[in-house]
């Protein structure tokens, strides 16, 4: 038996060599939707490893079965204890190796801008010929039944085919309320003070700002046609997408359906507008061939990489790319979307958007400032506020407060134009820092690319 165990020692230490040198290598972070072929290796070379110590281990308790002398079952069992301990440093790493893998994946997935994040386009007739009834969790539902009828009678929808839509609708609220209850956590309370230094850090992210150089990168054409149409630059509609989805990269995470209808069917103080939002959804998905129980969007019912309320879908929707259906969800769809958004709220081609400006003494902290606020840069001056830049004659006063201080804009006609997409100075103010800071990266990437 000591044969034996001079065996499984020199198997084992083969083993740990073969492993070493396997581990020692370092995988680079590959963008690809499949690991690099060093991580693979590495990854396989681990689970053969530690498939070959659980062998081991195992003729070993075997072996140990059949022995009689007890000063070598003494030996032999710490060995085996050695070698479990071994065992579980492998495993330990092994499922490092698994989880660093996964996690590549998924940042690929993020960062890609496939076909993936579309919803797939099919075009089906709204009718069934089998009789369903409203069941689910609007069954008894006064509003939902009152709205079905009423797109019924107003669209020629068919009755049955819409209570079968809405029988698949859940009450997020009522979802709320039969969750598990999550470990209650005390709220964190902020100052005003730093509050644009706060949202700022949200957007203007490696993740946005690189994914926005692949995008420019990927769409280039696409981008400068929209430019030349409707003369909006491609930084602001990469800005828009960056801020909005992350470039497709999370459109929502709740089923249109689900949000619209919760707004819908409940007493609320906007149960109006999310009446006809989902009224307008269910004539886009049927008139874009889209599955309306399939679709996600934020909780507010927003969707695709634009995040257009469904009611902006008829008006400012563009089928770009020409396919007969326009999908905001499709890239190219999305950015003509956003540039006509832009181009029908009276964006002005070559216009300044919002630059920084001096401030000298503390009258100026007397106006107001709001993207609401317009003052002559005559008024401003008298107040010791001096533009750095080209602005129009007419601008609007931002006060933006950081940690060290207030930060003092003037955002131009064009700068309000992005408000109406979102009716906030900061948001404005970090699709243009997001826009800046793409274009200033693309344009030095692609100044390399071509020498």
């Amino acid at each position: 038996m000591i044969g034996a165990a001079s065996r499984i020692g020199f198997m084992l230490i083969a083993t740990l060599v073969f492993i070493g040198t396997g581990c020692s290598s370092n995988a680079s972070l590959k963008q690809s939707s499949k690991p690099s072929s060093k991580e693979a290796a590495r990854l396989a070379t681990l689970e053969r490893a530690y498939k070959a110590d659980q062998a081991l281990i195992k003729a070993a308790m075997m072996a140990l079965q059949k022995e009689d002398n007890t000063t070598l079952i003494a030996k032999k069992k710490a060995w085996i204890k050695k070698r479990r301990q071994q065992q579980a440093i492998k495993k330990k790493k092994l499922l490092q190796a698994r989880k660093y893998q996964l996690a590549q994946i998924k940042k690929q997935r993020r960062s890609n801008f496939s076909s993936h994040h579309q919803p797939k386009t099919r075009k089906v007739v709204w009718r069934t010929n089998q009789p369903h009834i409203l069941t689910g969790d609007y069954a008894s539902n006064s509003a939902a039944q009152a709205f079905i009828k009423r797109m019924s009678r107003s669209y020629n929808m068919d009755h049955y085919y819409l209570n079968n839509i809405f029988s698949q609708a859940r009450n997020l609220k009522l979802a709320r309320l039969t969750a598990t209850p999550k470990k209650s956590q005390k709220r964190k309370t902020y100052s005003r003070m730093g509050r644009w230094s706060r949202y700022r850090r949200y957007f203007i992210t490696p993740r946005h700002v690189n994914g926005g150089v692949n995008f420019w990168k990927r769409y280039s054409a696409v981008l400068n046609k929209a430019y030349q149409q409707y003369g909006v630059p491609p930084e602001y509609i990469v800005g828009i997408l960056g801020v909005e989805t992350i470039y497709g990269g999370n459109v929502g995470k709740t089923r249109v359906l689900d949000s619209l209808s919760t707004k819908a069917f409940h007493r609320g103080r906007r149960k109006k507008f999310f009446s006809n939002e989902l009224e307008k959804f269910l004539l886009m998905a049927q008139s874009e061939g889209l599955n309306p129980t399939s679709l996600m969007g934020s909780s507010a019912g927003a969707v695709g990489l634009c995040q257009f309320m469904p009611s902006n879908f008829r008006t400012l929707g563009v089928d770009y790319n020409r396919n007969g259906s326009c999908n905001l969800w499709d890239p190219v769809d999305a950015i003509g979307s956003v540039a006509n958004y832009f181009s029908k709220h009276g964006w002005r081609r070559g216009g300044p958007v919002v630059v920084r400006a001096h401030a000298e003494g503390s009258a100026y902290k007397k106006l107001k400032s709001g993207y609401k606020r317009k003052y002559s840069l005559q008024r401003l001056a008298s107040k010791g506020i001096t533009p750095q830049g080209k602005m129009d004659s007419t601008v609007r006063f931002l006060r933006m407060s950081t940690h060290v201080g207030d930060e003092v804009w003037l955002g131009g006609h064009n700068f309000y134009v992005i408000t109406r997409y979102n009716h906030s100075d900061m948001y404005a103010l970090a699709v243009h820092q997001l826009a800046q800071e793409v274009k200033r990266r693309y344009q030095g990437v692609v100044r390399v690319a071509s020498r």
